[in-house]
């Protein structure tokens, strides 16, 4: 119970356990749901407080409850061995599924409560006994409630549930319990509840895990550092925990926001900071389109926007739209042509498969594709995303004006009915091969050896003729790898 909802997850009762076949059920707000079956599968409710996440293809799970907890769940028989081990004595028609738990809490209150609640208070002394087999802590009568979602313990913290709504702090109320009894069958009855408060901004580390598959770091868990202890802040300015899966798999503090002075951004005229650390500019044309990565498996190319002054020699360019080709599928982010900048108005617009969809404003708000390759996420109210194309890329993108104060400095020359809203963006890979081309992707190559003259004011690095394609969503350059036959043939 969170907010004003309700959730559960639930074991299937199992005459006969199958390892392949899922064993977990799922309701909110009192309607059962379907989780797709399939590695990184995932739901997230409408007004994405709830997301649920497959951690493996069936019967495994993890739940992360907005700003409140993450709960990785994995639902198991009692085997042969266990039964014959402890006298269990499990009757043939039942292998008594049950779920395997583990909670990670994003900033319980110091009243927390609950069986296993109650041990994250900062004065709380256990009263098991030490060196004993089974050490046992009581508390039954406490804690126990008169079913799966009632919040009525005697051990509750705030039973005025219903009241939630009005709190004028951004208080969220969580319930919990775990309890295990043994009845005359000796069989194992494991429900779930744990009674915590959780109040406005987190103070617990969260953990971040790589799911990359092809990293070495895959499935290892790394503490967050204390300088951004959260994955998601409930802050927007704060910087955010991330998993470096390369060969370093340690958790790092980014911005979830582009940082022009950070690796694989593109910014400004515009502006590059390549996967080998040196920054240089990439002068293309106005209305051109560019492949900016292209490797076997994904191609991002970019659309240039632009002007020309009187008397000068080329263009003043700008990234307008990205346009992303993977497996069977396009995806374009582009920023809006704007009379006048308004930045509470959102210029951003979105298609997928080449049909256009609309991105809720607010943050953290998310919109992901029907087979889970593609998540948008915002990371302020409007205008920046974050981009996630599974086993591919992080794209981090915000849309800006030029200024006048830009205009003035660099003598853009800009038009009055026109304040050329651009892209801000900035990438991260998820192993790219050693062959990897494009105007930003060559320089992430082992090999590579950039030619731009060091020390000099505006290093320009060229490539134009090479990475030139003829639109938005095509792999047509002349040193693409990318290609949707081979891809879909694989």
């Amino acid at each position: 119970m969170f907010d004003s909802r309700t959730f559960t997850v639930e074991a299937k009762r199992v005459k006969s356990w199958n390892e392949t076949t899922d064993h977990l059920s799922f309701t909110f707000d009192g309607t059962s749901f379907q989780l797709r079956e399939g590695y990184l599968s995932k739901w997230s409710s409408a007004d994405d407080a709830l997301l649920i996440e497959r951690t493996e293809r069936v019967n495994s799970v993890m739940i992360t409850v907005n700003g409140v907890a993450e709960i990785s769940v994995t639902v198991v028989p009692v085997t042969e061995q266990d039964d014959r081990i402890h006298g269990y004595k499990i009757p043939k028609d039942d292998c008594f599924a049950h779920l395997e738990v583990q909670f990670r809490f994003s900033g319980i209150s110091q009243e927390v409560e609950g069986v296993l609640g109650r041990t994250y208070q900062p004065d709380y002394v256990s009263t098991a006994k030490r060196g004993v087999e089974i050490p046992v802590v009581g508390g039954a009568d406490k804690y126990e409630t008169t079913s799966l979602l009632s919040s009525d313990s005697v051990g509750f913290v705030a039973t005025d549930f219903e009241s939630i709504g009005s709190v004028k702090t951004d208080a969220l109320r969580v319930i919990f319990t775990s309890k295990m009894k043994s009845i005359e069958m000796r069989s194992l009855l494991l429900t779930a509840y744990i009674i915590m408060l959780a109040f406005g901004v987190a103070s617990a580390q969260n953990v971040v895990t790589c799911f990359s598959t092809s990293s070495s770091c895959f499935l290892k868990v790394l503490r967050c550092p204390t300088e951004c202890p959260l994955t998601i802040p409930t802050n927007p300015t704060e910087k955010a925990c991330y998993a470096d899966c390369s060969v370093k798999c340690e958790a790092i503090c980014r911005n979830r926001k582009p940082s022009c002075n950070g690796l694989g951004s593109g910014c400004y005229d515009p502006r590059f900071i390549g996967g080998d650390g040196v920054v240089f500019y990439f002068h293309g044309k106005r209305d051109n389109h560019y492949a900016l990565v292209s490797d076997r498996s994904f191609q991002i190319n970019a659309r240039f926007i632009g002007l020309r002054p009187q008397g000068r020699t080329r263009d003043f360019t700008w990234i307008q739209a990205l346009g992303l080709m993977f497996a069977s599928h396009t995806f374009t982010v582009e920023a809006k042509q704007v009379k006048a900048w308004n930045e509470t108005t959102d210029q951003l617009s979105f298609t997928f498969d080449g049909t256009s969809f609309q991105l809720r404003e607010g943050y953290l708000s998310k919109w992901n594709s029907a087979d889970d390759t593609l998540l948008i996420e915002r990371t302020e109210r409007v205008n920046s995303v974050m981009i996630t194309v599974n086993e591919v890329a992080e794209i981090s993108v915000s849309v800006i004006p030029v200024t006048e104060q830009d205009d003035r400095i660099h003598g853009y020359n800009i038009p009055k009915g026109d304040c050329f809203a651009h892209l801000q963006v900035q990438f991260r890979f998820f192993g790219i091969s050693q062959e990897v081309e494009g105007v930003l992707g060559r320089t992430y190559r082992p090999d590579y050896v950039t030619t731009v003259k060091r020390g000099v004011e505006m290093p320009v690095l060229g490539g134009a003729d090479e990475y030139e394609t003829t639109s938005l969503l095509s792999p047509d350059c002349k040193m693409c790898l990318f290609s949707p036959s081979q891809v879909a043939n694989a």
